[in-house]
């Protein structure tokens, strides 16, 4: 039951990371971003290919994820918001063609083949009696458990966290009060990015199947 637990504990924070990462981009333009779980896989398979393809260490991968994933966001909220502008109920259609065509372009680049993501720890199982802890495991509640932490500290005690909430809140009121509201929103889709990349990196263990390198590289 202990290990079941801990497994369990392990995909939540999974979905957690997911979950942050959706609810601060509604916050900032008050939409759903139905591709946050595309933004995850997309993430795990740029983490994947700097990894087995260019032999990059695993934290260079998730900063090139994050980058990468940033850019991806700004253009399709900019694309999405010049489409919308005067309808914002029909953004959240908008957003599931973005995830669409994040699925497609994964597809076309990576193939359909599973690609092989060595864990970030050892594979060796850690054993505590009658009980087999997966290290990757750990790390995973590790990790969500530190950003939910500095999410918390940043967006209550940091200057910069609460110039995020007031324009999340009221973008015309912070922007009365001096507030740069689109660095605001920009900075926004970059810790949604962040938070993505971790759950596709840390997911990529298991998502993209330990089997052979493969499909479109070949």
């Amino acid at each position: 039951m202990i290990q079941l637990i801990l497994n369990g504990l392990a995909m939540g924070s999974i979905y957690a990371l997911v979950a942050l990462g959706i609810v601060v981009i509604a916050n900032a333009v008050n939409v759903v971003n139905f591709a946050q779980g595309e933004n995850v896989m997309l993430g795990a398979y740029v983490a994947a290919t700097m990894t087995l393809a260019l032999g990059l260490p695993i934290l260079p991968s998730y900063i090139i994820s994050v980058v990468l994933l940033a850019f991806t966001d700004m253009c399709s909220e900019d694309c999405v918001l010049s489409f919308t502008e005067e309808a914002g109920h029909y953004r959240y259609c908008k957003y599931d063609r973005v995830s669409m065509f994040l699925k497609n372009i994964a597809r076309i680049i990576w193939g359909p083949q599973p690609l092989y993501f060595p864990a970030c720890l050892a594979k060796k199982t850690i054993q505590i009696g009658n009980i087999f802890v997966d290290p990757q495991n750990l790390l995973i509640i590790s990790v969500t458990t530190c950003l939910v932490v500095f999410q918390y500290y940043f967006f209550g005690r940091t200057a910069l966290g609460r110039q995020m909430q007031a324009t999340a809140q009221d973008q015309e009121a912070a922007s009365l009060m001096g507030i740069k509201v689109s660095r605001m929103i920009a900075l926004t889709f970059i810790y949604s990015s962040m938070l993505a990349a971790a759950a596709g990196v840390l997911l990529a263990r298991y998502s993209l199947f330990p089997l052979t390198w493969g499909g479109a590289w070949d």
